[in-house]
């Protein structure tokens, strides 16, 4: 328990190990009164970036004992006791409801922040601010931060297969240099799992979740897959685009460099091979690849902020906006669906209200934005 306290107070404890002190203090002998919920209220109070977070919350989905006084123990060392368990009890609730704390001490929600599952299931909030060298559980670095990208070594002293998971929430974009020096794009809404290291005579697979921009790195006798729920893409070093996210019809791969083999998932020999310029669409419902030749750069210029679109339908174009800029978009306007657009914006420099009145010149419209929701009538 002394070596799980002082993980706790530097903050280097996983979610088990918070458990573990939870179920420690709840089952202790040695507390004459526990801390009421009164004395929740009060200490949050104390941090105005826990506002949000509701005491009864707390106490209701973590303490789960009946209130044992309404007014906090004066004692001194019940006292103290009571506040290490309340920020303890807080920092559970914190990763039972996917909230975390920021490098500025800031709690945010996890649809908000960038985040990094390790391999024990710790998760850590990745600040595109920071610069910090990455550790496995054994202590060794096995790769650095800087900024927006990761950076894993091509040598640990691990052969075993064992994967992290890059997390990136709307309105956020990031890069990782693999161990074997592919170097993957991840567009917002995307999660992507991957070995920390690649091992030998085995096959260089990851599993990607939204959308992603591939430049593999060529090994010829380690053959690179993009894993995904339907279909895989085989590749041996090239570079291409892969789109799954779920509330698409298709699962898209655009060729840009190379060769791929694109295949379904459940039937490995129903597979098509892609030229570039090439885009190879897995059609989720009739369960079929299509393939035609397109521009690439309308599927790749997000890499560099740009969502570029060509005769696009308007219902279309709310999906890749929401993930972008991380907003919600209510459209009351029927009509506004069927019409399509050529346009094209830049979101690291245009703000959505800029990008509405944009849309509004070529077809005029009435909106209203609050916090994140824009509002069609």
């Amino acid at each position: 328990m002394k070596e799980l306290f002082e993980k706790y107070i530097k903050r280097e404890c996983s979610k088990e190990e918070i458990q573990q002190i939870v179920a420690y203090f709840r089952n202790s002998e040695e507390l004459d009164e526990f801390p009421t919920i009164e004395a929740v209220s009060e200490l949050l109070r104390s941090y105005p970036d826990m506002e949000d977070v509701s005491a009864e919350n707390i106490y209701a989905n973590i303490v789960k004992k009946p209130l044992l006084s309404k007014i906090f123990s004066r004692n001194k060392k019940i006292a103290m006791v009571a506040a290490i368990f309340i920020g303890i009890l807080t920092t559970q609730y914190i990763f039972d409801y996917g909230l975390f704390k920021t490098s500025e001490n800031k709690i945010v929600s996890e649809s908000e922040v960038i985040t990094l599952e390790l391999e024990d299931g710790k998760v850590v909030v990745i600040s595109e601010n920071d610069e910090k060298q990455l550790f496995n559980t054994s202590g060794h670095v096995v790769g650095k931060q800087q900024g927006n990208q990761l950076h894993y070594n091509p040598i640990t002293n691990s052969e075993k297969l064992v994967y992290n998971t890059l997390t990136v929430p709307y309105g956020k974009r990031f890069e990782i240099f693999l161990s074997d020096g592919s170097q993957v794009y991840l567009n917002a809404g995307t999660s992507l799992r991957y070995p920390v290291k690649f091992i030998k005579g085995k096959n260089r697979q990851v599993f990607l979740d939204g959308e992603a921009y591939f430049r593999v790195s060529e090994d010829k006798t380690h053959p690179f897959i993009v894993n995904t729920n339907e279909v895989n893409v085989k590749v041996l070093g090239t570079e291409f685009n892969m789109s799954t996210y779920k509330e698409d019809a298709e699962i898209k791969t655009v060729l840009v460099e190379g060769s791929v083999i694109m295949y379904a998932k459940n039937t490995p020999e129903d597979q098509t091979t892609l030229a570039p310029g090439n885009i190879g669409a897995w059609d989720k419902s009739k369960k079929r690849i299509n393939t035609s030749q397109v521009d690439t750069r309308l599927y790749t210029g997000w890499i560099d902020g740009e969502l570029i679109f060509r005769n696009s339908s308007f219902s279309n174009m709310i999906k890749k906006l929401e993930r972008s800029y991380n907003i919600s978009i209510q459209n009351n306007n029927t009509e506004l669906d069927l019409k399509k657009f050529n346009a094209s914006f830049h979101v690291d420099i245009e703000s959505v209200e800029e990008v509405m009145n944009s849309i509004g010149t070529i077809s005029p419209i009435e909106f209203e934005i609050k916090n994140n929701e824009v509002i069609i009538n």
